[in-house]
């Protein structure tokens, strides 16, 4: 999408959990392929020779382990990645003088609901390793713009992502085990798997499972181009730290969104209930009124939409 926008885009990525083909589907959608540097969040050198190489105005920051339950396991790993990597970042992007940033953040910094929707001013109180993670870079950005008048920073705190690009070629496609919803139930569908694992059916909801705010991942790319061009607003470019919340504002349970599924693709899902996963919390769901205020963006995809789309993207693969 940004490319269609007319940016420059650069790529950089150690593929750890990810294909050096997605370039080349990247390709088949915008027409030519994005530049890109196989490296780590933690190499500095790199980092900043890259970002000097190819002149960067500004930076959107994906890079970083993102599973609760590994979180969990190995919160050492998760503060090294996801924090000690986004330091190391912020020093090569100050030593080039680079102080615009686009940062994926997430939803699980504000932890057990204390109201919903949830806003921005929401407590913060994540329940995991993962979210203190990214709670803590998101403070390092703060600081960072709180010391320094240059920085233009926006934090993106997405809520749930699913779904694939329209054309199929763009999916969720990581390498190591996957623990996001919508992967386990499309190797159901796609019968690599007997059964959906549904963590608790116990929660305080109305059919007993989780419920969470689903957001289409073309949504989630369009949040950020237009976080993008609000930090390059001619009229009133912005400074200092934002924090957004991404989200449809609609909370679904996890058995509205197999029946969705259903009414998508035509496809039953089985499943069966397993104990709750510690870290998870009831209901959650966003107020993203602040992005629509601040960069006229709103969801526009419905929970359908993000079942076909993902559904369409395995379908094709397999065939």
């Amino acid at each position: 999408m940004l490319q269609q926008l007319g940016f420059s885009v650069i790529i950089y990525d150690n593929f750890s959990n990810s294909s050096l083909s997605v370039i080349d589907e990247i390709k088949k959608i915008s027409g030519y392929a994005p530049d890109f540097v196989q490296g780590d969040i933690l190499d500095f050198d790199l980092l900043k020779s890259t970002l000097m190489k190819y002149k960067i105005n500004a930076v959107v920051h994906f890079a970083g382990l993102k599973s609760v339950k590994e979180s969990i396991d190995n919160p050492s790993r998760y503060h090294r990645v996801n924090v000690e990597g986004s330091k190391n970042l912020f020093k090569a992007m100050e030593a080039c003088k680079i102080f615009s940033i686009i940062f994926s953040s997430s939803a699980t910094v504000y932890g057990d609901p204390v109201f919903l929707p949830i806003t921005e001013s929401h407590p913060l109180n994540p329940k995991n390793p993962y979210g203190d993670t990214k709670l803590e870079v998101e403070r390092c950005l703060e600081s960072l713009a709180a010391q320094n008048s240059k920085w233009r920073i926006v934090s993106l705190r997405y809520f749930n992502p699913i779904g694939a690009h329209e054309s199929g070629l763009i999916y969720e496609n990581g390498l190591t085990e996957q623990s996001n919803i919508m992967p386990l139930l499309l190797k159901v569908a796609s019968g690599q798997k007997k059964f959906l694992e549904v963590y608790g059916d116990d929660y305080n909801t109305k059919d007993g499972t989780g419920i969470r705010d689903y957001i289409h991942i073309m949504d989630l790319a369009d949040a950020h181009c237009s976080a993008l061009e609000f930090l390059y607003d001619s009229n009133k470019p912005f400074l200092g730290f934002l924090s957004v919340n991404i989200g449809t504002g609609i909370g679904y349970s996890v058995l509205d969104l197999i029946s969705e599924f259903y009414q998508a693709t035509k496809i039953k899902i089985p499943y069966q209930v397993k104990s709750k996963r510690p870290g998870d919390i009831d209901v959650s769901f966003a107020d993203s009124s602040l992005a629509n205020t601040k960069f006229r963006w709103e969801a526009r995809r419905d929970l359908q939409q993000m079942c076909a789309s993902a559904w369409n993207a395995i379908n094709s693969k397999n065939n």
